[in-house]
């Protein structure tokens, strides 16, 4: 081979050395971009950067090493450590998870041999799993982890799944973004669900907006002065929303099923928990202020008008009022007496319809609401329905009858093969203040 052919063979040979090598570090740096220039602030779009898995553990070790082996004992150094290995946001929802026991390791003290056994595992997705032994009959606590990149550029712990979730670690047990609240609103029920839902979905993320939109919806949406008066902390009213987290969460679940109905106090409405085996609900004053709606006052008792004017609170039965048989056969009877509105049948509509009555002292009933909202065709049948009714057994008070005021939700059914059905659902029940 001369020296010429020599020559090209090994200009070629560099060329496809060259290009073979090109396009595998392009391959294989796909997955290696850094840039966080998107503008989501969410680190859960970070799946794509590279993690740094052993760093990701010493700071979710050194986390819980110095959270309970004692050295952390002032609340400026409590301040410090979390500031340092949790997001705001993680921060915020430990703080509302924590009452009996500690959110962080699920018990309400440190197991003793916790340091010696403590482990972090790593898992998918920037997951991981810390695990210690507890002493007790289940010999291992095994909690999830989610890390994220916070908003100062540091790895943080972003997302502690909570107790009842158990061992999940996945992100579909959050919400990805908080829920804005929309701009207009027609009717004040609405208002009350969308304020709700925007406020709770800062509690059920790792959204690093989270707190701020907390203090923009209390800002914008919660009477001033009111808050003045109970205080610029952010849990509203003694956590009355907050308790929804908990009450109102189905076994399991991680969102709060609830509902908002109209009470019988014009400007009042109710919130109730739809999860079942769960009690009391609590009560939203709401007022027009200029184009919008805002929060007035947030209250566990319905208010009624007091003999002064001024806002009072009502007393609670001894005894509920009740129907023959209970409300099961209360949803029977109204099945069987129902006119189904014609054209709401034929066009397969159903309704659901807040309603309040007075149950008096001899059973009849008297003084039926129902929404304002409500379509004509239901309205009607509503207050149909209610005022025949047979009568209850009045509610007692203090060993005597009185009158009593029921609140509830009338649920118009109909079905494809074109039968209905009515269901009550009682919601709240208080003595007639002027008894």
């Amino acid at each position: 081979m001369n020296r010429k052919r020599i020559i090209l063979f090994s200009v070629l040979l560099s060329l496809a050395l060259g290009a073979i090598l090109f396009f595998w570090l392009r391959g294989h740096g796909r997955g290696f971009n850094t840039s966080e220039t998107s503008g989501d602030s969410l680190a859960i779009a970070q799946d794509t950067t590279a993690i740094d898995t052993a760093a990701d553990m010493r700071i979710i070790r050194e986390y819980y090493v110095k959270g309970n082996n004692g050295s952390v004992s002032s609340e400026d150094g409590w301040e410090q450590l979390n500031a340092t290995h949790l997001t705001e946001t993680a921060i915020d929802n430990i703080l509302m998870t924590d009452g009996d026991y500690d959110a962080t390791i699920r018990a309400q003290e440190v197991p003793r041999n916790f340091q010696k056994t403590l482990r972090v595992v790593p898992l998918k997705g920037g997951w991981y799993m810390v695990c210690f032994k507890t002493g007790g009959e289940s010999g291992w606590e095994r909690i999830p982890v989610r890390m994220v990149t916070d908003k100062d550029g540091r790895r943080k712990i972003g997302y502690i799944t909570p107790i009842d979730l158990g061992q999940t670690a996945s992100d579909t047990i959050f919400y990805h973004h908080v829920i804005h609240i929309p701009k207009q609103h027609k009717h004040a029920v609405t208002f009350i669900e969308d304020f709700y839902r925007s406020y709770l979905s800062t509690k059920l993320t790792i959204d690093l907006d989270a707190p701020a939109y907390q203090r923009y919806l209390i800002r914008h949406f919660v009477d001033k002065k009111y808050w003045a008066e109970v205080g610029r902390h952010l849990y509203l009213n003694n956590n009355l929303i907050d308790d929804l987290v908990f009450n109102a969460t189905p076994k399991n679940g991680w969102k709060p099923q609830y509902e908002v109905y109209v009470t019988r106090k014009s400007g009042w409405y109710g919130i109730h928990s739809q999860t079942s085996g769960v009690d009391g609900d609590h009560y939203v004053k709401v007022e027009k202020r200029g184009n919008g709606f805002i929060i007035a006052k947030f209250s566990s008792a319905p208010p009624t008008k007091g003999a002064d004017g001024d806002e009072s609170y009502d007393r609670w039965t001894d005894q509920q009022p009740q129907f023959a048989g209970g409300e099961a056969a209360l949803s029977e009877y109204l099945t069987e007496q129902v006119h189904y509105p014609k054209a709401e049948l034929e066009m397969g509509i159903s309704a659901k319809i807040d309603v309040v009555f007075m149950v008096e002292k001899d059973g009849s009933i008297s003084n039926i609401e129902v929404a304002a909202d409500a379509t004509e065709g239901f309205e009607a049948e509503a207050f149909r329905l209610l005022g025949d009714m047979p009568e209850w057994t009045p509610a007692m008070w203090n060993d005597r009858l009185v009158r009593s005021f029921v609140y509830g939700t009338l649920f118009f059914k109909v079905y494809r093969n074109g039968s209905a059905e009515v269901e009550f659902i009682r919601r709240a029940v208080n003595i007639d203040d002027n008894d």
